[in-house]
């Protein structure tokens, strides 16, 4: 189980509008976030910290859109490797890391996916780029590898900003008070 804040299976499902018995469909089916028991045990409530709950926001809106689980819960899986590579490794973004509780931005993350095979990362947090900065293309399934020339028919973009946005309003899930040096 995670420590600090949480967020419990309910109240999940209130804030995203969904009934619980398609979330606890995902998680029987053993598409389980990390540090998540797949099966609690009898008279526990299930409870997610940020980390868990961002990525179940994300394979539930996927689902909703039409993706399997086992595919949608890949694309999750990409979605914070690729946020923690952007605001935190590449310092473009530092008060926003869903994985820590950090859900506090100004700007734009998208996960695109293209023809249910490709994904990428989109924002407009780029320092030297106004407007959206698209990341190359990789596959969903397989090794994770740019892959150029890639023109989808078919696009979905979940909007991870907004997932943020969400879960923001759970109390003790706000960014740190950095001070800034001058």
């Amino acid at each position: 189980m995670t420590s600090g804040p949480t967020i419990q299976l309910r109240e999940f499902c209130q804030r995203f509008d969904v009934q619980d018995r398609v979330v606890r469909y995902i998680l029987e089916e053993g598409h389980v976030p990390d540090g998540v028991r797949s099966w609690p045990s009898t008279g526990n409530r299930r409870e997610f910290g940020p980390d868990q709950a961002f990525w179940l926001a994300i394979v539930l809106k996927l689902k909703e859109m039409g993706l399997k689980t086992p595919q949608a819960a890949k694309v999750a899986d990409y979605s914070a490797e690729a946020l923690r590579t952007v605001t935190q490794n590449l310092g473009w973004d530092w008060r926003f890391l869903p994985i820590k509780g950090w859900f506090d931005t100004d700007h734009k993350y998208y996960i695109d996916i293209g023809d249910l095979r490709y994904i990428r990362l989109v924002t407009d947090s780029c320092p030297s780029k106004r407007g959206l900065y698209e990341f190359d293309w990789q596959p969903v399934e397989g090794k994770r590898c740019p892959i150029q020339n890639v023109r989808p028919f078919v696009l979905l973009r979940l909007d991870l900003a907004r997932i943020a946005e969400v879960l923001k309003q759970v109390d003790g899930w706000q960014s740190p008070n950095y001070s800034v040096r001058t």
